[in-house]
């Protein structure tokens, strides 16, 4: 969708509003097969960020920090609570201040208590796709798959939009917001959420990089599960620079 970038750093809670974007058609897979585009005002309060859990393979969420599970939950709880990547600062002091990802890794996160009926995940790098696995326990030995990338066909035509940038620099004025998602769920959502970098349908040779993941768990004034890329900004963050 196209928002307006955040001018300072922003933490939880926050609002954010958006005018138009894109809606990701899902096959039973998860994969992105198509795009329509949504050209309707969205406002979504976000009060709750997920809470890590555990991770497997290496992650970074702020340079220098060892990979001590303790310390790496609290760094990783303090950066996804907080708007501070996209559009806010600057492309060379970005490194400490998303979760980075490396291939094949993944970060296991709670959900808010109440569960969520909405999710919102702002990624600052490239058309970097990832997997999002709803899961039933913490070692994610059940659980579904809710988004898988996308098709070559559907990168094709995300980035052959007029609003979307496939590099990792926010840009513009105002400046454009990076990637961002967002899910909107028939039922609250209450478990756990693995958020896995993968090398399917990979835009760029970026890795994955989150900056906030989280949600509301009040109602929300659409039902359904859809995912929506966004450009720009307006109010807070949502899909990433030209995209949602």
């Amino acid at each position: 969708m196209h928002w307006s970038s955040p001018s300072i750093v922003t933490g939880t809670p926050f609002t954010f509003t958006g005018t138009d974007g894109i809606k990701l058609i899902l096959d039973t897979s998860g994969v992105a097969t198509s795009v329509t585009g949504v050209i309707n005002p969205l406002t979504v309060s976000i009060r709750s960020p997920l809470s890590y859990q555990s991770h497997t393979g290496i992650i970074n969420s702020g340079e220098g920090v060892s990979q001590n599970p303790v310390d790496m939950g609290l760094r990783v709880n303090n950066e996804i609570s907080t708007i501070d990547d996209v559009g806010v600062v600057s492309e060379p002091d970005d490194a400490p201040l998303n979760v980075d990802f490396t291939n094949d890794s993944y970060v296991v996160f709670a959900t808010p208590v109440g569960g969520l009926l909405n999710l919102i995940i702002a990624e600052d790098a490239g058309l970097d796709t990832f997997k999002l696995d709803f899961c039933g326990a913490t070692d994610c030995s059940t659980y579904q798959t809710l988004f898988n990338g996308f098709t070559l066909d559907t990168i094709s035509e995300i980035t052959s939009l007029y609003n979307f940038d496939v590099d990792d620099i926010a840009s513009g004025s105002p400046p454009d917001v990076d990637q961002m998602y967002l899910f909107l769920f028939d039922s609250p959502l209450l478990g756990y959420l693995r958020i896995s970098e993968t090398t399917e349908y990979v835009q760029t040779s970026e890795f994955l990089e989150i900056d906030f993941a989280g949600g509301n768990t009040a109602a929300v004034p659409e039902p359904g599960t859809l995912l929506l890329l966004g450009s720009g900004l307006a109010g807070i963050t949502v899909f990433r620079k030209k995209l949602l």
